[in-house]
């Protein structure tokens, strides 16, 4: 079993967080010490994956509700039935055109970052041209609208809560109309697989991201910081464009570092890959 234990609670955890955090802890080392599992995963992984949510997650509404559920478990068991992993699916303009919008958000994204991925301005969509020939030295690639956190519409409230957090940002990912642009990014097809995955995340610092990812073979492609435009327009040259939320990435940042420590990206596509948090 991969993954690093949960470490010691932190200063700041007291009253029922902490008692969470520590009931997270006893399951993860009966675990190991018994080498338990349900359905194929080990039922240490699942209560380091709970645990390391408590740690990582940034919603105070979504930690608050995940410390709920932690204290009302009687049984490591209940462990394997916290919804642990998501699907995340590409945006497309069907997805759009079946929740009855009439904002079309692959083709807004296209527009905010001017056909370039998000994460490396010389890489331009190839399928569409710019008004202007791009520079010799970009490169042509395949682009993707995606999803920062994927709207699901398979959980209840309290797992939205649980996963999502604070009302405002749950307005982000099942908003209608422009704000959906808040939880895109347009990226071309491996940062699209990479940051679908989980492999590649963003961290803000100095006014910009840092591009963090779990591979240095992967950070070798891309620019250390990027910054997104936040002076685009639609077609109208009125409505703006917003650019990503910084919620919405600081909890994608948090999932990332939650399975790239946890030791769960193993069991993902063995035990559950109709309901895995994949591309």
């Amino acid at each position: 079993m991969s993954g690093q234990p949960l470490p010691a609670p932190p200063v700041d955890f007291q009253g029922e967080k902490l008692k969470a955090y520590l009931r997270c802890v006893q399951y993860e080392q009966h675990g190991i010490k018994e080498n338990n599992n349900i359905d194929g995963l080990s039922t240490a992984v699942a209560a380091r994956v709970v645990g390391l949510m408590l740690l990582h997650l940034p919603s105070v509404d979504g930690i608050t509700r995940t410390v709920t559920v932690i204290n009302g478990i009687f049984s490591e068991n209940t462990f394997m039935h916290l919804p642990l992993y998501q699907r995340q699916d590409a945006v497309s303009d069907e997805m759009d055109e079946m929740a009855n919008s009439t904002i079309y958000i692959p083709t807004l994204a296209l527009k905010r970052e001017n056909f370039r991925c998000a994460l490396d301005p010389s890489i331009i969509e190839y399928r569409r041209g710019l008004v202007e020939p791009p520079p010799p030295s970009d490169l042509l690639r395949c682009m993707e609208s995606c999803w920062i956190l994927p709207p699901l519409t398979n959980l209840t409230e309290e797992e939205k809560t649980m996963w999502y957090g604070d009302a405002e940002m749950r307005s982000v990912i099942y908003g209608t109309g422009i704000e959906r642009m808040r939880n895109t990014m347009l990226l071309e097809a491996n940062a699209s697989f990479w940051f679908g995955e989980l492999y590649m995340w963003l961290e803000p610092e100095d006014k910009a991201y840092r591009v963090c990812s779990t591979f240095q073979s992967i950070l070798g492609r891309y620019p250390d910081k990027i910054k997104f435009n936040t002076s685009a327009f639609a077609d109208d040259e009125k409505t703006p464009l917003p650019p990503p939320d910084p919620k919405v990435l600081a909890a994608h940042a948090g999932y990332a570092r939650v399975v790239n420590l946890s030791g769960v990206r193993e069991y993902i596509k063995e035990i559950a890959p109709e309901t895995a948090w994949v591309r």
